[in-house]
């Protein structure tokens, strides 16, 4: 009774959205988001893993597009097919723009189906064949389970959000129980996307249901009057030495025809300055100083399409 009090209570979700700590039970956070931000045809979204979070700074973009809300709709160690899930939610907001930070890793055929939170049975024939789905069948019938209420999708993370929100536990005992989970998949094999990509030496086989998100979120994108553009996840020079460029050559040759084919904009690596080490807080993401340079080389891209 009080979870189902708690769900159509808006403040709570107000206090999600300002207080709920990125990079841990993201989907929970993007639920609220998308409940929170009014239908504007001034909404920019930015999609994307806890890389996009780290690249692109909404605040440097909303002084250079005073007129713009940009809503960052993340999910730390996501496959990019979780925002094909997401482009009908999306639209509801009435985005007319939405940047998608991509990788190798994010947009490889080997998913991991344990970190897709979101589900979308519109969206589903459009991203998965026939195969795919008698291959899963688990993930879509939960997923279609959870897409029916809430409570279901996140019943556990809004019962401990509830704990912090009355005082009684704090963040700091989620991250560490958020934490431990991690290590139990780490013990199982599952150190996350990027290792487990590096890891792998089987050819990534393209389309895939990564890279049909991409395409489903481009066509429904152009449905609502809006544009799509692809961003190349900002790279590491540490993590550049260890991958070689014929290693993510045919990633960046996919996503190339990609957006030929949609009529895209695509942002590589090569169209940014310089990824010197400083910029980085660590070996995959960026710190204020990167972010806010990335953000204002890609604001610049932005003007001929907003």
């Amino acid at each position: 009774m009080v979870d189902r009090a708690f769900v159509h209570y808006q403040p709570h979700w107000e206090w999600v959205v300002r207080e709920f700590p990125p990079n841990q039970l993201d989907a929970y956070r993007v639920e609220a988001r998308l409940r929170t931000t009014d239908p504007d045809p001034g909404n920019v979204v930015i999609l994307g893993d806890s890389t996009a979070l780290a690249s692109l700074d909404p605040f440097v973009f909303e002084g250079i597009f005073p007129e713009r809300h940009f809503v960052p709709i993340t999910i730390g160690g996501s496959n990019t097919v979780s925002f094909g899930f997401l482009a009908n939610a999306i639209l509801a907001i009435d985005a007319k723009a939405a940047i998608l930070v991509v990788s190798p890793y994010g947009t490889r055929d080997q998913i991991n189906y344990a970190g897709v939170n979101v589900y979308d049975v519109r969206a589903a024939p459009s991203l998965f064949t026939r195969d795919e789905v008698l291959a899963e069948p688990n993930f879509h019938l939960m997923g279609l389970a959870a897409q029916s209420h809430v409570l279901i999708r996140h019943r556990w993370v809004l019962q401990q959000s509830l704990r912090v929100y009355l005082e009684t536990a704090d963040w700091a005992e989620l991250r560490r129980g958020y934490m431990r989970g991690r290590l139990r998949a780490m013990r199982q094999g599952d150190f996350g996307p990027i290792v487990g990509w590096m890891r792998s030496t089987d050819p990534v086989a393209y389309p895939n249901p990564n890279t049909r998100a991409i395409r489903y979120l481009a066509r429904r994108m152009r449905e609502n009057d809006g544009v799509l553009v692809l961003m190349e996840s900002p790279v590491h020079p540490l993590m550049s030495l260890l991958v070689s460029a014929a290693r993510t050559a045919p990633f960046r040759e996919y996503m190339e025809t990609i957006a030929r084919e949609e009529g895209l904009v695509f942002i590589t690596n090569e169209d940014l300055p310089e990824l010197k080490v400083e910029y980085f807080a660590d070996q995959s993401h960026m710190n204020a100083v990167g972010s806010a340079l990335v953000t204002q080389v890609v604001a610049a891209r932005l003007h001929d399409v907003l």
